[in-house]
């Protein structure tokens, strides 16, 4: 796939946009544990190149040295790193979101993946954007799923949307454990399909996914999901409703996380703060063999968050969060946990501050400070973090860093430093270990038409 990124810019630089100038950005960052990075981004209207590398200086002989991540992005055609979107991601994952999750509000496609990590590339070609496309995804098994999908406006409100998919994978060796819960991936090629229909109207949206695997050595499986919202003047409530089958795959032919699962939020919400409740419960499927009781977990949470009253040139928001967490295992056995939680932001003019305290259960109560203070306009720029965590334990972790980035026009300066995860009670030395020091310097400028 790297071959083709030549070939691809070639491509798309015969019809550069008119009127518009180039712009070059160039970025880099370097710290005490030898690791540099270095990216490079080049803009001309709609068309965005990228290049960017991170690896360690110093490296043995022998090591194989990472290779830079070329990306390119366009309104239809889209190259490097991608992760896929809408009713692909909700394909990867059926179980795996919220009521308020942003992927029901996704086009399906694939996006460009902003961190440029480094890996197989994707290709995502769209004839008629947003509308009609092809592509080409890379999963994590090493497999690689290629495909199309389309989306139709069918009235305003109304929106359907479906994919076509297909993939080959290598089997993979089935643990000790297979006959307790499914076979491992047998391998060989698989076809993936799925639709979706949303509606939205004033203050309530509807929506509801089907799809499916069909494997040729497995048997074929299905995942459901229901999905509303509805916002009135100052009331929200949104659920979800979702089950997969035991056989059910993933586009690549991962097996994926079987189960039924509801979960729903309700609430009050205005301009200065909001209140809100969940629940959420997974009962998962049954294995190949019998067992004495269904997996099963719950979560309850509550979320308060209010601006408070304060003189004027102030603003101060307090936030606080509450969570229970119940699971069961296949023998009966239950575990809870619980987590919460405050905090305090503040802002003044150009300065802003922040701290909070966090307990989590069980096992002791583990108690996390965090602070910072960022001078958020102007130049110089000085930001301060500071967090200490688990003080309930024999060992508290400390992290204390400092920045200052320092801007003129176009250019960039920034230097970072200070310890970060040291055990408080171990020797000076060991701190020395957890210090770190990065600096990073960015610029752009124009090339012109």
């Amino acid at each position: 796939m790297r071959r083709l990124f030549p070939g691809l810019l070639f491509l798309l630089s015969l019809s550069p946009a008119c009127g518009e100038s180039t712009v070059l950005s160039l970025e880099s960052s370097a710290g005490l544990d030898a690791m540099i990075g270095v990216r490079c981004a080049l803009s001309h209207g709609d068309l965005h190149v990228f290049c960017a590398w991170r690896g360690c200086a110093s490296s043995a002989d022998g090591a194989e040295t990472a290779l830079p991540t070329l990306a390119l992005s366009s309104p239809r055609l889209v190259f490097g790193p991608l992760a896929s979107a809408g009713l692909l991601r909700e394909a990867s994952n059926p179980l795996g979101f919220s009521p308020g999750s942003d992927v029901f509000g996704e086009r399906t496609g694939a996006r460009l993946d902003g961190s440029l990590p480094p890996g197989d590339p994707g290709l995502l070609c769209m004839p008629v954007p947003d509308v009609l496309g092809f592509f080409y995804l890379p999963c994590s098994n090493g497999a690689r799923a290629c495909g199309c999908f389309a989306s139709l406006q069918a009235r305003s409100g109304l929106r359907v949307e479906g994919f076509f998919g297909c993939s080959e994978s290598r089997p993979e060796p089935s643990g000790e454990e297979w006959f307790r819960s499914r076979p491992a991936d047998p391998g060989g090629v698989m076809t993936s399909t799925g639709a979706r229909l949303e509606a939205d109207f004033p203050g309530l949206s509807l929506g509801a996914t089907l799809g499916g695997s069909f494997s040729e050595k497995a048997p074929p499986g299905s995942f459901m999901l229901l999905h509303g919202s509805w916002h009135g003047a100052d009331l929200f409530a949104e659920a979800l409703l979702g089950r997969t089958d035991a056989a059910y795959r993933r586009p690549g032919g991962e097996a994926s996380a079987a189960g039924s699962a509801f979960s729903g939020s309700a609430g009050v919400e205005g301009t200065a703060g909001r209140v809100k409740v969940s629940y959420a419960v997974c009962l998962d499927q049954p294995g190949f063999a019998p067992q004495p009781c269904l997996s099963s977990s719950q979560v309850m949470g509550i979320l308060l968050e209010q601006a408070l009253a304060v003189p004027a040139g102030f603003v101060v928001v307090f936030r606080a969060e509450a969570e229970k967490r119940i699971s069961r295992d296949s023998m009966g056995i239950l575990q809870e946990t619980g987590r919460c939680g405050a905090a305090l932001k503040g802002k003044i003019g150009s300065l802003e501050a922040a701290s909070g305290v966090e307990l989590n259960e069980p096992g002791g109560i583990d108690l996390s400070l965090t602070g910072a203070f960022q001078e958020t306009r102007g130049s110089p720029r000085f930001s301060l973090e500071s967090r200490l965590e688990r003080l309930s334990a024999r060992s508290p972790l400390l992290t204390f860093l400092a920045a200052l980035q320092l801007e003129r026009k176009d250019v960039r300066l920034s230097l970072e430093s200070g310890i970060e995860g040291w055990t408080v009670s171990t020797t000076a030395v060991d701190a020395i270990s957890h210090f770190r020091l990065r600096v990073s310097w960015s610029t752009r400028c124009a090339l012109g038409n």
